[in-house]
């Protein structure tokens, strides 16, 4: 199933790919060292891929055109660093960042493709009392150290090259409520639930999706949403370049005591689904202004008129999924489990897969101490989803017949095919994607380019 592929990155399609570029490049044999990283610019006007071994570190630059223009070479950072974390770019310059188990420190590596130079630098980071490592991410050309402070405030240390500057959105003086409407706060709203970074460009499955806080970075701004009052979406906006919060509250049309809901941002607008026992309602509205565009509703004794695929419900990792007879028995699966929506943009529409998705992690598997923003397949025991698929045009119209085939899945098939290549990196560039392999037998990195297909 589709929920499941993006992250375990395994499909039966057969859609192909279009070679783009190829780079020779020789690597220390020890395997288990090698890793790669894949960033562009917010403009898409070049394309970076790092690589390293077990002991250097490789910068391979393509125009927008991605065609190789350059490279530069440096030793890797010290075996404490653990991973390449995010990039960061800054004019030409490009920068990789390593964190180390604790994030008590950063390393930032910085290409300057003019000069011929590579510049390193580590930040040490002492955390304030009740301060909480939250997680990192790139976004709008800049790497990004989240954290969670006491008195619903989050601090962001932005990370530019070898240079970083530390702003903090307060949430403290807004009003938030729990399930049961009583006031509470933030702090113990993330620490409930955790939060997930939603990557705006790609798909996203039930599992990252179904979390009830959720946190967008778009160019002109960043999203927190919450959905764990299903009353309500409340949708903080935080500007980019003063931090400054702002607040609205959305009520969910068609709640009902018991009922389950929860929401997506996607271009503008925000979807939304209501699970309850005996009905469910997806609907799609203006996030500016609140107004309703369009919603569908069916009761357990009804078909599911909106739908373009079958009833689906599987438990575990990998699983077969199996098909449900009718939309009272998909009411019953959904039911205590947390109500899930995601919405992916494709040439000719949308494709929203809607239902409900329930996650259970081993208690000795969490790290006290670290917010983790969804839940590491790795680390989960017991996955259950339950879920349909339509097709919306962009008035969210639904458009009915078969759904498309997804870059996701043919490059899933390819990963699961192909033994010679490994360390692969996945990208949305320019309205398709660049999936980036060192193949072994012919000692170089390889890019590829993977569009979504036609219906299948």
């Amino acid at each position: 199933m589709r929920i499941l592929l993006l992250l375990l990155l395994v499909s039966f399609s057969t859609i192909g790919q279009t070679q783009m570029a190829s780079v020779k490049t020789n690597l220390h044999k020890q395997e288990r060292r090698h890793e790669a990283f894949m960033a562009s610019d917010s403009a898409n006007s070049q394309l970076m891929v790092f690589m390293a071994d077990k002991e250097h570190l490789k910068a391979l630059r393509f125009n927008r055109a991605v065609f190789f223009s350059d490279s530069l070479v440096t030793t890797r950072p010290a075996r404490e660093f653990h991973a390449m974390e995010g990039y960061s770019f800054k004019g030409r310059n490009a920068t990789v960042y390593y964190r180390d188990e604790w994030v008590n420190k950063i390393e930032a590596v910085n290409f300057d493709f003019e000069a011929k130079a590579v510049t390193k630098k580590q930040f040490k980071f002492t955390y304030g009392k009740n301060e909480d490592r939250m997680f990192t991410f790139s976004g709008n050309n800049s790497f990004y150290l989240l954290t969670l402070m006491p008195q619903g405030k989050l601090r962001f240390s932005i990370f530019n090259g070898t240079g970083y500057v530390d702003k903090t959105a307060d949430f403290s003086s807004f009003h938030i409520v729990g399930a049961d409407n009583k006031k509470t706060s933030l702090n113990y709203l993330i620490k409930e639930y955790g939060m997930q970074k939603i990557e705006a460009k790609t798909y996203n499955n039930l599992i990252e999706a179904g979390n009830k806080i959720k946190f967008y970075v778009l160019p002109d701004k960043m999203l927190l949403t919450l959905d764990n009052n299903p009353e309500f979406t409340q949708v903080f906006t935080i500007d980019p370049e003063t931090f400054e919060v702002t607040s609205k509250s959305i009520p969910q049309a068609g709640y009902e005591k018991e009922a389950d809901a929860n929401s997506y941002y996607f271009d503008g607008r925000l979807y939304r689904i209501v699970l309850k026992e005996d009905a469910i309602r997806l609907s799609a509205l203006s996030l500016e202004t609140g107004e309703e565009l369009k919603s569908y509703t069916a009761t357990k004794n009804e078909a599911i008129a909106f739908k373009n695929t079958p009833l689906y419900t599987e438990r575990g990792v990998g699983a077969i999924a199996s098909e449900l007879e009718n939309t009272e028995k998909f009411l019953r699966k959904a039911k205590g489990e947390g109500a899930a929506i995601s919405v992916y943009g494709m040439r000719d529409g949308l494709l929203v897969t809607s239902g409900s998705v329930r996650t259970i992690t081993p208690a000795e598997n969490l790290v006290v101490g670290i917010i983790v923003s969804g839940p590491d397949v790795e680390d989960v025991t017991d996955i259950r989803t339950t879920y349909f698929e339509s097709l919306f045009d962009e008035q969210f119209v639904h458009k009915p017949g078969p759904t498309a085939t997804l870059a996701i899945d043919a490059m899933g098939s390819f990963r699961r095919s192909n033994k010679s290549a490994s360390m692969h990196t996945i990208i949305p560039f320019k309205g398709y994607y660049i999936m980036g392999f060192y193949d072994k037998i012919i000692k170089s990195y390889v890019l590829s380019k993977y569009e979504d297909g036609n219906p299948e």
